[in-house]
């Protein structure tokens, strides 16, 4: 099977709010969606796991919500459908930025 991989929305701070919808208008089937997630700002220090800043991720067609989970169901469901480990960065040096894949 052939694979396309696209970019949806480039990298962005979502502010204070930390809420960004995004209304995707393709044609093409859709297999797999990534969100990568690399907070910002604070101590360099991380005092939990970067998928814990994320609430909820909801993917909504008209009024049926398909899919509504935190990080960290989201990072496990990930695993889950890849069937191995998933690449994740966390970087506690001084100046590094945890990155995690969702």
């Amino acid at each position: 099977m052939n694979y396309r991989h696209a970019e949806v929305l480039a990298e962005q701070d979502l502010g204070a709010s930390g809420t960004k919808i995004i209304d995707i208008d393709i044609q093409d089937p859709i297999s797999r969606l990534t969100l990568v997630h690399r907070p910002v700002g604070g101590s360099n220090l991380p005092a939990a796991h970067p998928v814990k800043n994320i609430v909820k991720i909801e993917l909504v067609d008209g009024s049926e919500v398909l899919y509504s989970l935190n990080g960290y169901q989201g990072q496990a469901l990930n695993c889950f459908e890849a069937k191995q480990p998933i690449i994740q960065e966390v970087d506690a040096r001084n100046g590094g930025v945890p990155m995690c894949y969702v």
